[in-house]
């Protein structure tokens, strides 16, 4: 892969290694984690953070600043952001026998990648149909208010989560480790009802501080995995 990013595209840039470096600094299981992956097409730049348990992804798309000569994929060290953010001039990228040689002016670097290949599988949910989207401030609030009342230990699993439910008018969040519970609720019209469990402390200490308020939350749900995204609508 090779890539330009100037400096309109750096602050975009920056920001995505930043949160995805979030999840690839806390992974603890294997070693290949503690990166970020970063996949490049013509059309964007995907960077993922992953601790095995959650997964995080950031799409950034071409142009404004970023120019991209080549596809590929790597593992890139999470330290890149370091680098990064120090670098003031127009930031070429070429990674070669997972090699990723970096230039901006006279500075020169070399880092060591991880085939990404190797990097444990992130599916995303296909199928839309068990979804809601909510606004994202009024998610983050209501989240926010709840969640200390889930369970800690994982003694029982699904206490460690909060039960997002649509029931009547109302939309409810509700948290409990069976000795205190926490519920809110925020008047909500329409017919459908719906009832989605995810991990309430992640939300709230992790993927909630990452979102972007101009932009709803979507949330979806398989008996395989639960989905959270937060993007401007196509």
């Amino acid at each position: 892969m090779k890539v330009i990013i100037s400096k309109e595209g750096k602050e975009i840039f920056q920001a995505a290694l930043m949160k995805t470096g979030v999840f690839a600094k806390r992974s603890r299981y294997l070693p290949i984690l503690n990166g970020i992956l970063c996949t490049v097409t013509f059309d964007e730049i995907k960077l993922t953070g992953s601790t095995r348990q959650e997964s995080y992804t950031y799409c950034i798309p071409i142009g404004n600043g970023i120019t991209v000569e080549a596809e590929g994929s790597a593992v890139i060290p999470h330290s890149i952001e370091n680098i990064v953010k120090k670098l003031k001039k127009d930031i070429h990228f070429e990674h070669q026998n997972n090699k990723l040689n970096m230039r901006s002016g006279k500075s020169k670097f070399e880092l060591i990648c991880m085939d990404s290949e190797e990097y444990p599988s992130v599916n995303l949910i296909e199928d839309t149909s068990s979804q809601i989207t909510l606004d994202t401030k009024l998610f983050k609030e209501e989240l926010a208010k709840v969640a200390f009342a889930a369970a800690d230990q994982a003694t029982r699993p699904i206490l460690q989560g909060v039960l997002i439910q649509k029931k009547n008018d109302s939309l409810e969040f509700l948290c409990t480790d069976s000795h205190r519970l926490a519920l809110m609720k925020s008047p909500m019209s329409g017919k459908e009802t719906f009832q989605f469990v995810f991990p309430a402390k992640e939300l709230a200490q992790s993927f909630s501080k990452l979102m972007d308020d101009s932009y709803d939350v979507m949330l979806i749900v398989n008996e395989r995995l639960n989905t959270v995204t937060n993007s401007k609508p196509d």
